[in-house]
């Protein structure tokens, strides 16, 4: 059972891409104690998709929008920077965005067991269900 969610504070509006070149999304999970998959997987407004530096593939600018969709649903550039636990066993999640010049990273460690909005954890899904990374994690390590 977890608290309840912190309410959203801040109302920045989320950017409209103007600059696709600009864009770029970046997901990062850590190792935990137990079998928590390390890695970082990258996106940027061409549609191209980095797994860990070395694995590549492309998705459709609807992919994109979609995904981007989900950002502002979370009101992402309004949420606390941090969302932390007092444990030292847990993975740390962490979602940066930058579209024309405007960035905004989160970081979940434990995020849901200290109100953490769970719109932060369905953008952390999003970004991995766009870009595949249940496939590249069949082959990782």
């Amino acid at each position: 059972m977890f608290p309840p969610e912190r309410p959203v504070t801040g109302n920045v509006p989320f950017p409209s891409v103007r600059d696709w070149d600009s864009l770029k999304i970046t997901l990062q999970r850590t190792t935990c104690y137990g079998n928590c998959p390390a890695y970082e997987v990258q996106i940027d407004g061409n549609g191209d998709v980095v797994f860990d530096g070395k694995r590549r593939r492309n998705i459709s600018r609807e992919a994109l929008q979609a995904l981007l969709e989900v950002f502002r649903k979370a009101n992402y550039f309004s949420l606390d920077r941090e969302y932390r636990i007092l444990a030292t066993d847990l993975p740390t999640y962490i979602v940066s965005v930058s579209i024309d010049g405007q960035s905004m990273s989160v970081e979940d460690y434990g995020g849901l067991q200290v109100g953490m909005p769970t719109s932060v954890r369905d953008v952390e899904d999003a970004i991995d269900e766009t870009a595949g990374t249940r496939d590249w994690l069949k082959h990782h390590r």
